[in-house]
């Protein structure tokens, strides 16, 4: 046996040496890049995100305050995710490549169970989006009733319906929960599943590559880079089932935005309008027939002309149409027959910008910004100088 000196072994590691600083190096660059590739995938998706909200939230509201008051009659008030999704994703298909290049036979058996895995995800994927669809349609329910309670407050105590409002309240958080409650049972059904798949997974590796190891088909060391494969691709998958409600939810609420995308806008500006600055005032109505609802009409055949500088006043029971035919003033609503005139002019060929400007309307039930004073009565109108206001004597009393 032959003892090397200090001096001896020392050169002859030098190459070892300075190859492990090498190597040691490179892997704390690869890092850094790691990271950097890493802070720069999850800025651009996340910035892409937040400007798709954006741009989605301002084209929801301006699509909003264009649709008819018969929208809001019918229905009451109302990223990361997807990126670690994404990634998971890409993982799963990137172990499954290299492991069919390493071993096709071992490949297979490691994924064998992904069929029951598919059919099982179908399977929840059908009934979780009818249970979600329920779900959001019921937070709606209840967010649309607070807000009206909260807001009726006053005449809610006034005629003593605290007890009765509360019951109906009960019933629809009591559907709110049943909904959530199903949810919860079928996602403890589904995820506990997806971890007894990925338990048979390695139980088959273990049983096929042991036998194929003993009979000298497989090296120990490639049966266990295929056990840890098979544990780093359960992982992504049991993240993605774990995401999978919430993914879920999305698309349930992806559904309400399209919907209310897809609603139609009835009243719309002529595409050659005609120009009205300051309207003489001459109003008339000319055979008009309007309905809410279909044939159930709250006009029939009305014809009347109010001259500039008349004052006229509609009286009438409740449903004979008062407020309706301001409605249709408006344009609010649009009449089924007939034409009503501005000095003359039909005002489906008025924008609805000077139509409303030459009009004020004061309704029955007050509604105030949550501003001060001054803005609700100037509502942004800048050329509405503070001594014009005019608002002093109510401020004070």
């Amino acid at each position: 046996m032959v003892t090397l000196k200090t001096d001896d072994l020392s050169r002859l590691r030098k190459y070892d040496l300075f190859n492990i600083t090498n190597i040691s190096l490179l892997f704390l660059t690869l890092i850094i890049i790691n990271f950097l590739l890493n802070y720069g995938h999850v800025l651009l998706l996340s910035a892409a995100s937040q400007r798709i909200i954006y741009d989605l939230r301002v084209f929801i509201f301006s699509h909003l305050q264009a649709l008819p008051f018969s929208f809001f009659d019918r229905n009451p008030v109302f990223s990361n995710v997807i990126i670690t999704t994404i990634k998971d994703i890409l993982l799963v298909a990137g172990i499954i490549t290299i492991m069919f290049i390493l071993n096709k036979t071992l490949a297979i058996v490691s994924i064998s169970l992904f069929p029951i895995l598919i059919i099982l995800t179908i399977a929840f994927r059908l009934k979780a989006r009818e249970i979600y669809r329920n779900v959001r349609t019921l937070l709606a329910r209840i967010n649309a009733y607070l807000a009206e309670n909260i807001s009726g407050m006053k005449t809610i105590q006034l005629f003593l319906r605290e007890e009765e409002n509360l019951e109906r309240f009960k019933k629809i958080n009591n559907l709110y929960f049943q909904s959530t409650m199903r949810n919860l049972k079928l996602n403890s059904v589904y995820r506990p599943a997806i971890n007894t798949l990925s338990s048979f997974a390695l139980a088959l590796i273990v049983y096929y590559g042991g036998r194929e190891f003993l009979k000298n088909r497989v090296e120990i060391g490639m049966l266990f880079l295929f056990f840890s494969y098979v544990q780093t691709l359960f992982r992504p998958i049991q993240d993605i089932a774990e995401k999978y409600d919430i993914l879920q939810s999305a698309m349930a609420s992806t559904e309400r935005v399209v919907g209310l995308l897809n609603e139609p806008i009835p009243i719309t500006n002529s595409s050659n309008p005609i120009r009205l600055d300051l309207a003489e005032g001459s109003i008339e109505f000319k055979n008009i027939w309007f309905s809410y609802t279909n044939d159930e009409w709250v006009l029939k055949n009305v014809s009347f002309k109010i001259h500039p500088g008349e004052s006229v006043g509609f009286v009438g029971a409740t449903g004979a149409g008062k407020t309706s035919i301001i409605n249709l003033l408006c344009r609010f609503y649009e009449a089924q027959k007939g034409e009503i005139l501005i000095d003359g002019i039909n005002i489906k060929d008025l924008t609805s910008k000077d139509l409303r400007k030459n009009i004020a309307v004061i309704f029955q039930d007050v509604f105030l910004f949550a501003t001060d004073i001054k803005e609700n009565i100037r509502l942004n109108n800048r050329d509405i100088s503070d001594e014009e206001v005019q608002a002093h004597l109510f401020i004070e009393e």
